[in-house]
């Protein structure tokens, strides 16, 4: 009797749709299990108090869903204060992920109509793999609802499309880095026909300039948590909970670097920050109220005056704004009208990037008085964009003129025509 063949191996390779979903819901879940190993191993060691087991995978999942931006919801108030440098866990797993289901540039493929002609391949493997991110994140948003940290729902989605678009884009840079015509030529033609050059060229001096003004915030964070070592070290002390309890707890407040980091940027500039209604921390005054049993926050200043030389912080975003002028100089072209146009597209990225981190570094920690934790973002916004982009366009103005006077003479006399009063014509003089 004839042995029944089996199926061949074009039957047995599931679709790449399928696959590109796995991974995404793959990601989602094992960067979730993190969380919730981190919150079991607290509860086992006595650190995380006596909730139930079940509340305490609850809790874990609320944490992921935390670190993808979703508010909150407790018994009393919510939390809205996000420690978005654990958001680099689950953003890591999708873009490991994500590598092993991004398309080659060689892949031929037919293209969408529309969605400025991309790539058929690309596009159903990106919306898979991000359609599985974001359901498995709404199936994990209903693990949490179990305990007592309830995130929102429509911000966890939101966050969970973030983080697998961009970690899509980042596995799918490196194969179409320079070539976008490849992967969606009406979008590269569009960018061609209607972005100005001097646009592209403002971008990078504007992220330069956010990424130092983020620097000064950051060394100044760093500096006071030096100064302060002991009083933190007090606070550990105090807290309890041991090397396991201390560990997850120093891991929450790392978290939260991104955040003190705008904090201290913000305080450089002038308008500080706050922890709480009524309370403010400046150049001129140290009010922060009622300061958390939270260890970092030991490094904050004591209530009262702030020393006199406080103020020369501000040197930092000035010294940011010189930075900013003098790299629209070098990326703009040599006449002093485009120098000028660069620097204030340039702080107007600039503006737009820091109104997002001082939004993102701002909100709230329960209900009352801590309702509103962080800087006023409008202000803040503000005054480091007057600061910088003023010193900018003045560094650009100066040494656009300077620039260009010269290469203006060259270009008048290379206009002259032929046989013009330039001493070189051959007609006689009177």
């Amino acid at each position: 009797m004839r042995e029944q063949a089996g199926p061949s191996a074009e039957e047995e390779v599931l679709p790449d749709w399928l696959i590109a979903a796995g991974s995404g819901a793959g990601a989602a879940a094992a960067s979730a299990t993190m969380f919730v190993v981190l919150a079991v191993l607290g509860w086992l060691t006595g650190a995380g108090g006596s909730e139930s087991a079940g509340a305490t995978v609850a809790a874990g999942l609320a944490a992921w869903c935390f670190s993808h931006g979703a508010p909150l919801a407790l018994d009393k108030g919510s939390v809205g204060l996000v420690p978005w440098l654990l958001a680099g866990w689950p953003l890591l797993c999708a873009w490991l992920s994500a590598q092993r289901v991004v398309p080659s540039r060689t892949t031929r493929s037919p293209r969408l109509r529309g969605f400025g002609g991309v790539r058929r391949d690309v596009a159903t493997t990106v919306a898979s793999f991000v359609g599985g991110y974001v359901l498995t994140g709404v199936v994990i948003g209903f693990g949490a609802h179990l305990g007592g940290a309830r995130p929102s729902f429509p911000a966890t989605m939101f966050g969970a499309f973030v983080v697998a678009a961009l970690a899509f884009g980042l596995a799918l840079r490196p194969g179409f880095h320079g070539h976008l015509g490849d992967l969606a030529p009406r979008v590269e033609w569009a960018r061609r026909e209607y972005v100005p050059a001097w646009v592209g060229h403002a971008v990078r001096p504007a992220m330069g300039a956010v990424l130092a003004t983020l620097v000064g915030g950051a060394l100044l964070v760093v500096v006071a948590i030096v100064l302060s070592a002991g009083q933190i070290g007090e606070v550990y002390a105090r807290v309890g909970g041991g090397v396991v309890g201390g560990t997850l707890l120093t891991i929450a407040q790392l978290g939260y670097l991104p955040t003190l980091t705008v904090w201290g940027a913000s305080w450089l500039a002038g308008t500080g920050f706050g922890l709480g209604g009524d309370t403010a921390v400046t150049w001129l005054h140290s009010g922060p109220g009622v300061i958390p049993m939270v260890p970092v926050l030991a490094a904050v200043p004591p209530p009262g005056p702030m020393p006199s030389w406080a103020p020369i912080g501000v040197l930092v975003p000035l010294g940011v704004g010189v930075f900013l002028g003098w790299q629209c100089v070098r990326h703009s072209e040599r006449t002093w009208a485009a120098r000028m146009r660069v620097t204030a597209v340039a702080i107007a990225f600039y503006a737009f990037a820091m109104l997002v981190l001082s939004v993102a570094a701002s909100g709230p920690v329960g209900a009352g008085r801590y309702a509103h934790v962080g800087v006023d973002a409008v202000l803040t916004t503000l005054v480091l964009t007057g600061e910088v982009g003023g010193v900018a366009l003045l560094v650009a103005a100066v040494t656009g003129a300077r620039l260009a006077r010269p290469h203006g003479r060259v270009d008048r006399s290379a206009e002259q025509p032929v046989g013009s009063a330039s001493g070189e014509d051959d007609a006689p003089r009177p």
